[in-house]
Order: structure tokens, then sequence, then C-alpha cells
């Protein structure tokens, strides 16, 4: 017997058909099925005749996948256009809120932007750690101002605390820290800030934040995951293959989890796989991109409300 969501991408097959595509209308919600709704939410003209075609039915369908940006001081505020990228498939952006104990400066402006000019668009944010001396290394102070910064329970989008490799002064110093019996700050003390950390943003906002990180930072100085109620969103750069298969919504999870496995980090929810050099996509086909400068990228496995 098919099933009822079979059944409806079967109808809207059928609908799409007659604004002009060649879809097989066989109720799978394949690639070229795909690429013809997303040719109509992006900006094509048609938006409004297939609204009226499906009755609003067309707002109901999620393919299991979206594409979101991060965002930190690097993007001048005033050159993101937030209409752009959301018209070119990008349903989420993630933007720094804070380092150590201090806010960042460009949290505010970003948000109130997007807020003007995409409001559909999810807003999540984020705290880079910071594991130097002296009272910055606190993880409870820099916990309440992270979510004094960015207001916590009433964002649309996730939590986040991003714990990768700090700044050093020479390359000597990376190459020592990231020894697998760095003294200085061992795994346990990593594991027992971040613990600190997710129990304080809990206590204020009743929400787990989720952790960024990367494979080689997770191997020397996490070692092991402690947080279960905390998703992973990882730190892992696409080849050009990969990121064709990414862009077309392929389920590239099988790509990352031997890395992953071998670390015994769980599966992540969310990737980053576009970092220092990526480009905003043009999704639309109509020749701009929302930014252009180097804009990091990320793809999350789920529905689009599940993403807080």
């Amino acid at each position: 017997m098919e099933s009822k969501v079979s059944q409806q991408v079967r109808e809207w097959q059928v609908k799409l058909n007659t604004l002009g595509h060649k879809l097989k209308v066989d109720g799978i919600f394949g690639p070229k099925t795909f690429d013809a709704m997303h040719s109509v939410l992006a900006g094509s003209g048609a938006f409004d005749k297939i609204d009226a075609v499906l009755d609003g039915e067309i707002k109901c369908i999620d393919p299991g996948w979206h594409l979101g940006v991060d965002v930190s001081g690097w993007q001048d505020p005033a050159k993101v256009n937030w209409k752009e990228l959301w018209e070119d498939g990008y349903k989420f952006a993630i933007v720094k809120t804070s380092q150590g104990t201090k806010a960042t400066k460009s949290y505010f402006k970003h948000a109130v932007n997007l807020s003007k000019q995409a409001p559909d668009m999810k807003l999540g944010a984020y705290h880079f750690a910071s594991f130097k001396g002296g009272n910055k290394w606190n993880p409870v102070d820099q916990a309440d101002v992270f979510i004094d910064a960015c207001g916590g329970r009433g964002l649309s989008g996730p939590l986040v605390l991003d714990v990768e490799w700090q700044s050093y002064k020479t390359k000597e110093e990376r190459i020592d820290d990231m020894g697998p019996n760095y003294a200085k700050f061992p795994a346990v003390e990593v594991r027992a800030w971040i613990r600190l950390f997710v129990d304080q943003v809990y206590k204020r906002t009743g929400r787990f934040p989720w952790i960024y990180t990367g494979n080689s930072f997770f191997k020397y100085r996490i070692k092991h995951w402690s947080w279960s109620q905390c998703p992973l969103w990882l730190a892992k750069y696409a080849s050009e293959e990969t990121m064709a298969q990414i862009i077309r919504g392929q389920d590239i999870n099988l790509e990352i989890s031997q890395d992953v496995q071998a670390a015994g980090m769980p599966m992540p929810a969310m990737r980053q796989y576009a970092g220092g050099r990526g480009r905003a996509l043009d999704g639309d086909g109509d020749g701009e991109t929302g930014y252009s400068g180097a804009l990091d990228q990320n793809i999350f496995w789920g529905r689009l409300e599940e993403l807080r």
C-alpha cells in the first residue's frame, strides 16, 4: 500500500507537470522532483502560479536536509544580502555572538539585517570558547556572556559552543598543543570545561547547545563524547565532487562516517563543508549571490523545524 507521503509527492509531480515540467509520476521525491520544486521556490517567476495550483501544499515539503551559512566578524554586515542568500537556498544562519568574555560587535547588526531581509530564515548563535588563562577561562562566565549577548531562549535556530584550536603566536606553539600529551590543558579538563558551559546554557535557557568542532581537536583535546543531549556540528571541508553532492541534497553521511567512528564521535547532525575559500551559491540562477567573499557553508540533515 502506497504511503501518504508517496501519494502527496505523486500529486505534486502531476501538478508540477501542469507547469511544464516533465517528471515521472512515481511518488519518489528524487533529484528531478526536487529541482522542479526548487525552481519555483527560488524566485523563478512561477512562485505565484505554483502556489495557486497547489493551494499552499508546496509549503509542506521538507526534503530532510537544508543548507545554511555561519558568519563572524570577518563578514561585513553591510555586505551580506540575506534576502539573496534565502532565495539561493540557504535556510539558516548561525552568527558569532561572543568569544571568551567579550560579545562581538557584528552580531546585532547581522541579526537585525537578517530579520528585515529574510524573516523566515532561522537564526542561531555561536560562542567561540577561550581556554586561555585568567578570568577569561571560566566557562560559566563565558556562557553568561554568550546568553546575555544573543538572548538565548528566543532564537529560532541553535545555540552553539565552538571548541577548536586557539590562536598562537608561533607555529611551534600550535604543534606543541596538537601533541596527545599536552599537559597545560589535558582532554579531561577540556571535557569538564565543556560540561560546565553546557550546564550553564541549559540552566539559563532550558536548551542544550550544539557543539562545533573538528576531527583533530576532538582527537587530541576531547577524546570521547560525553554530551548525549548536544548535537554535533562537525567541520570537515568537502572536495568539489562531494560539494556537488551536498548541494543536490544527497546524504553524504557515509563520506565522513569512518573518520567519526575512528575518533569516537557521534554522527554529526550538521557539517560545515565549505570554509575559508567557500563562495556562496547562485541557487536561483539570477547571476547574483548573497555575499561575494569567503563564506562558511553548512548542511543540516533533518527537518528545518528540528534545527534548534
